[in-house]
């Protein structure tokens, strides 16, 4: 091999493994990189970090609820409060056909059963201090009644949100 074509052959060399380092730092699976080709090492003059670091969604999560046109099904919330003998607010309405999150909690420290007549009849069993919901499917325009003991109240459907 001649003098005149070595310099040539060191230059394609050189130029071929800046291409492979450049390459194998764009694209990957992972987060960034340091340019360096093997393995991140960690630091050794920064403590190590106790802040919570982000994950990507499970993807099992992302397709338990398939539904078309989105990734959630739509869901309006409809809560309640017993005190004693009183169930508040007296009235909640909520558009018609979308399903409703109903939630009733105990402010009294007792236990009571909510139950709410709609397309059949739903029954909450809340503790002492406690929270209990259920989710009813989309309803047709009427008014629903919502019972615990002597309390009522009304779930209107079709009516304004909120009021």
């Amino acid at each position: 091999m001649s003098a005149g074509r070595r310099p040539a052959r060191v230059a394609s060399a050189l130029a071929l493994g800046a291409l492979l380092v450049a390459a194998a730092g764009c694209g990957g699976k992972g987060g960034a990189t340091s340019g360096a080709s093997g393995p991140a090492r960690p630091s050794t003059t920064a403590a190590p970090s106790r802040a919570p670091t982000a994950t990507a969604p499970s993807p099992r999560r992302a397709r338990r609820h398939p539904v078309p046109g989105g990734e959630l099904p739509a869901r309006v919330r409809a809560t309640f409060t017993v005190r004693g003998r009183r169930l508040t607010p007296r009235v909640v309405s909520v558009p018609p056909f979308l399903a409703v999150r109903v939630s009733a909690a105990a402010a009294d420290g007792r236990s009571h059963v909510v139950t709410i007549a709609a397309d059949r009849v739903y029954r909450l069993a809340v503790g002492p201090s406690r929270r209990a919901a259920v989710v009813l499917p989309g309803q047709r325009p009427g008014r629903y009644p919502v019972r615990a003991g002597g309390a009522r109240a009304t779930l209107v459907v079709g009516g304004e949100p909120g009021g």
